[in-house]
C-alpha cells in the first residue's frame, strides 16, 4: 500500500511514511526534522491508517511526538504554526459510507475495552478499502492543502528551464561533433 500511496503523493512533491504500525522514534525524529529544515512552509501530516484502537493511537501518537519535537526546537506557538494533522481515514463514517468489512477489535489490543465501551464500530483494516479509493482520498486531502494554481505554474516553469537546458547542451554537441572550440 505505502508504494501505491507514494506514486500518488510524488506527483505534489509529498513524502510518504509507511510505518506498518507504531513508528520507532527514527521516523518521528525524521518528519519533525523535515518540518525544521523547510520552516518557510508549513507542514501538514496526512494520516491513513485503520479503524481500529492501534489505528487512531498511532495517528495520535504520531501527532504529538513530532509536534513534541518541533515545538522542542521553536516553542509551541511557532510548532503550532509550523505542524498540524489530520487523519485521512480510516473513519467511521468511511467505514459505513464504503460498506468496509469489519471485525470485533483485538481483544489482545488493551485500547479494545475503552472502544468497546464508546460504543464504536468494529474495527476495519485499512487493507480492506480498494486501492483506487485509498489513492482517492490521499490525493483529495493533498491537493485541499496545496496551491494547485502554483503548482502548476512551478511545472510549466520547469518545463520551460529543462527546455533551454537541453537546447544549451545540444547546441554544445553540434559545436563539439563540428570541432569547434567550446
Amino acid at each position: 500500500m505505502g508504494p501505491s500511496l507514494a506514486r500518488v503523493a510524488r506527483e505534489y512533491g509529498v513524502p510518504v511514511y509507511a510505518t506498518g504500525g507504531f513508528p520507532g522514534v527514527t521516523v518521528t525524529h525524521a518528519m519533525a526534522q523535515r518540518i525544521l529544515d523547510e520552516r518557510d512552509t508549513p507542514t501538514v501530516f496526512l494520516h491513513l491508517g485503520d479503524y481500529d484502537p492501534s489505528g487512531e493511537a498511532i495517528y495520535e501518537s504520531m501527532r504529538e511526538d513530532v509536534w513534541a519535537f518541533v515545538a522542542g526546537h521553536v516553542g509551541r506557538d511557532d510548532a503550532d504554526e509550523l505542524f498540524t494533522a489530520e487523519r485521512v481515514g480510516l473513519t467511521e463514517d468511511q467505514v459505513l459510507e464504503h460498506a468496509i468489512e469489519t471485525a470485533p477489535p483485538k481483544k489482545s489490543d488493551t485500547r479494545s475495552r475503552r472502544w468497546e465501551e464508546e460504543g464504536r464500530l468494529d474495527s476495519a483494516q485499512l487493507e480492506a478499502v480498494p486501492v483506487d479509493l485509498l489513492r482517492d482520498w490521499a490525493r483529495g486531502a493533498i491537493e485541499a492543502h496545496t496551491d494547485l494554481a502554483r503548482m502548476e505554474t512551478v511545472r510549466n516553469r520547469g518545463t520551460e528551464e529543462r527546455g533551454r537546458i537541453v537546447g544549451k547542451l545540444e547546441q554544445l554537441f553540434k559545436e563539439l561533433d563540428e570541432g569547434e572550440d567550446v
